[in-house]
C-alpha cells in the first residue's frame, strides 16, 4: 500500500513537470507569433513532443493559452502581494515599481499578452477567458484601495491604473535610439508619475473623509 502510493505520487510529479515543460514550450511561442498563427503541432515542436501528447493535458490551444497566463499571472500575483504588504500604508510607487521589474525580467510574459491583445482575430469567449484569469489580480488591487477609498466604485480605479501602468509598458518598449536599460529607466520614471497622481489622489481623499476633531474635548461623550 505504501508502494502504491509512493509510485502514484511519483507520477503525478511526472505528469506536473510534462504539464510544465508543456507550458514552457507554449509560452515560447506565444511570445514569437501572434496567437491566431500558433498551432499545437508548433507547440509540440518546440516541447519536443508529439502534438497527441499535448492533448492529452490540454483539450484546445485555447485552453493552453490560459494554463500559461494564469501561472505568470500567480506569479505577479505574489510580487503585487509583497509591494503592497499588509496592505495598512498607502504604497503605490511601490506597487508600480514592483509590477514594472516583473515584466523586465518575465519579458516574455509581456510580448505574448501584447500579441493576444492587439490580435483582431482573438473571439469573445478568448477575450472573457483572459479578463476572467486576470481576476484575481484585479481583485486583489481592488481589495488595497478599498481600505484607502471605502465609497468610490475601486473597480474602475483599479482598471485606470492598469490601463495607465500597462500603456506605459506598451508605449515605451521600443524606443529609437535609446538601450534597453535607458528604455526602462524611462518606463519607471513614468510608472512613477503615474504613481504620483494616484498615490496623492487616494491621500486626498482618504484625508477629506477623517472627521475633523480641532478643537472637540475628548472627554465630551
Amino acid at each position: 500500500m505504501k508502494n502504491q502510493s509512493k509510485f502514484s505520487k511519483l507520477r503525478e510529479q511526472q505528469r506536473e513537470k510534462r504539464k510544465n515543460l508543456i507550458i514552457d514550450a507554449a509560452e515560447m511561442v506565444f511570445t514569437e507569433r501572434p496567437f491566431n498563427e500558433v498551432s499545437i503541432r508548433k507547440i509540440a515542436k518546440e516541447a519536443g513532443i508529439t502534438p497527441t501528447a499535448i492533448y492529452r493535458y490540454f483539450p484546445d490551444k485555447q485552453s493552453l493559452f490560459f494554463a500559461t497566463y494564469e501561472r505568470d499571472a500567480q506569479k505577479l500575483s505574489k510580487v503585487v502581494s509583497e509591494a503592497i504588504g499588509d496592505g495598512t500604508e498607502l504604497r503605490i510607487n511601490e506597487l508600480s515599481m514592483r509590477y514594472l521589474e516583473f515584466f523586465r525580467t518575465h519579458g516574455q510574459t509581456f510580448r505574448y499578452l501584447a500579441n493576444f491583445a492587439v490580435d483582431e482575430t482573438i473571439s469573445e469567449d478568448c477575450t472573457y477567458m483572459l479578463n476572467r484569469a486576470s481576476r484575481p489580480l484585479f481583485d486583489q488591487v481592488e481589495r488595497y484601495f478599498k481600505k484607502f477609498q471605502p465609497n468610490m466604485d475601486v473597480r474602475v480605479l483599479a482598471r485606470a491604473y492598469f490601463a495607465a501602468i500597462n500603456g506605459a509598458l506598451i508605449s515605451y518598449q521600443k524606443y529609437p535610439g535609446k538601450t534597453s536599460e535607458q528604455i526602462w529607466e524611462h518606463m519607471r520614471v513614468i510608472a512613477g508619475a503615474i504613481s504620483h497622481i494616484f498615490q496623492g489622489y487616494l491621500e486626498r481623499t482618504t484625508a477629506k473623509e477623517k472627521p475633523d476633531t480641532t478643537g472637540v474635548d475628548k472627554e465630551t461623550p
